[in-house]
């Protein structure tokens, strides 16, 4: 599976939905658009997935996202959230709730094209190790369950936040262009995965393509297909997952309702994966911008 999967991963990756120039909302190429001031956004994923006769989950995970220019040019990111996850197995008939917090990702993004039909950015993205085990045989399991519940719950799409006892650093390659109605776009992120304890360190690409269609109205429509590619294990001695997500945004002046669900579609998770695996999650954002030109 990994080795099929290698090619569309290289292949870079990942943006959609916009909307005309006036009034569009990027979500591809750089993360605050030229004569934005400040991008702020909250989210929340859910999942009821895996969902099975001998082991049933609940999860939410929240996350606020923020962006601000410094310079006419250099914008720094901050993303933070958590992970609350009730389930329950044959072995365990009780309900068990646990909450895990994210790794804080800290980035700073350099805008290299950011008029005309065509945006582009690089930036740097570093993760604060958080999202570690708590210690004990009975914690240890359930914070990994929630882990990987919340990365397969967004399909495995750039999973920093929830990278296990490492430090992330990612570098973001962004680029975004506007043909009428329609916008294509991609993001590739390389990264290194630093361990914080004596696993090895490892190496990993989070990739997407993507394109989206302006509806009218204010709505986009759109569809994401993303791949990851680790170095480390993810789950049964697979390391790689692919997802599709189609998405819809509402813009109304600088505010932009987005609702996206990721769908996995191979192992470990995913319609092709094995019995258990979390199949995908529903995410919706409110993102609010400032500043625009």
């Amino acid at each position: 599976m990994t080795r099929r999967l290698l090619p569309s991963a290289l292949l870079g990756a990942g943006a959609l939905v916009a909307l005309p120039a006036s009034a569009r909302a990027q979500v591809v190429g750089p993360t605050l658009a030229a004569g934005e001031r400040l991008r702020a956004s909250a989210s929340a994923t859910a999942t009821t997935s895996p969902h099975e006769r001998d082991v049933a989950t609940a999860q939410l995970a929240p996350s606020l996202r923020g962006a601000v220019r410094v310079t006419s040019a250099l914008a720094l990111r901050l993303d933070v959230g958590l992970a609350s996850t009730r389930y329950r197995t044959d072995a365990h008939r009780d309900s068990v709730l646990v909450t895990r917090l994210a790794n804080p990702l800290l980035g700073a993004e350099a805008l290299l094209l950011g008029r005309g039909a065509t945006t582009a950015s690089v930036g740097l993205t570093a993760g604060v190790p958080l999202a570690t085990f708590p210690g004990g045989i009975a914690r240890t399991q359930a914070a990994e369950h929630t882990y990987v519940v919340a990365a397969a719950a967004r399909g495995y799409d750039a999973p920093w936040a929830w990278a296990v006892n490492v430090v992330p650093l990612v570098v973001d390659l962004r680029v975004a262009h506007v043909l009428g109605p329609v916008t294509v776009g991609a993001d590739v992120s390389p990264a290194a995965l630093v361990s914080v304890n004596r696993e090895p360190s490892a190496f990993a690409l989070s990739s997407a393509v993507a394109a989206s269609v302006e509806v009218g109205g204010g709505i986009a429509l759109g569809l994401r297909a993303s791949a990851y590619v680790t170095t480390a294990e993810i789950a049964r001695g697979d390391h790689a997952q692919t997802s599709l997500a189609p998405v819809m945004r509402l813009v109304r002046g600088g505010s932009t309702l987005e609702a996206r669900y990721a769908l996995n579609l191979d192992a470990p998770s995913g319609l092709a994966g094995a019995y258990g695996a979390t199949r995908g999650g529903f995410t919706l954002t409110f993102e609010r911008r400032f500043g625009r030109d």
